[in-house]
């Protein structure tokens, strides 16, 4: 509880925690979809996963080298609003049925994966008293975790009943919106960290 109360007394640390959580809350749906963007828009057997994957790996390889840069240059919020972004971004990629646009997503997935914990977890304990730190980023990574499992089945569910390509209009609309909150008017980091 102490973690919970101080992300909610840190406007950064709040908008932070309460758009990741929304995020994830579709971003899980992308688990599922990702059958149905190989298997129905690529016609791909499943095994063809393990391509995608490993572009995504790429990806985060990418990812990892660039973010401290990233950091630098734009802040813990924006760097979380870039990853959001890409997730976005990615989600309207996949709704080609085309190769170089799926693995051009799978890349932004594999990007926006390492961004996101780097800006999100760099915040959580830039911003908390050293005594708190663990209390923070386990009270953060519950908030922005248990959404992104709920939604996993609730992907699973819908993806009979609506089809893929809603469920990715969806996520690109939902998790669009949360990176331009925090790419355009983040919450001000707190002057000073006890």
């Amino acid at each position: 509880t102490d973690g919970f109360r101080h992300i909610r007394a840190v406007p950064l640390l709040a908008q932070l925690t309460l758009l990741a959580a929304i995020a994830f809350g579709v971003i899980g749906v992308s688990e599922t979809v990702l059958f149905a963007v190989v298997g129905t828009g690529l016609h791909r057997p499943p095994s063809f996963l393990g391509v995608v994957f490993s572009v995504q790996g790429a990806g985060s390889i990418i990812a990892g080298v660039t973010a401290t840069r990233l950091l630098g240059r734009f802040g813990t919020a924006r760097t979380v609003g870039l990853a959001l972004g890409g997730f976005a971004l990615a989600a309207v990629l996949y709704q080609g049925g085309s190769l170089p646009p799926v693995l051009a997503g799978a890349l932004l997935d594999g990007i926006g994966v390492v961004w996101l914990a780097v800006g999100f977890f760099t915040a959580m304990q830039h911003h908390s008293p050293s005594r708190l730190q663990g209390r923070v980023s386990a009270a953060g990574s519950m908030m922005v975790l248990t959404p992104q499992t709920l939604s996993i089945g609730a992907g699973a569910l819908l993806i009979g009943v609506v089809g893929y390509r809603l469920l990715l209009v969806a996520m690109a609309l939902t998790i669009g919106a949360c990176a331009t909150w925090l790419l355009v008017p983040p919450a001000a980091p707190p002057a000073e960290t006890p």
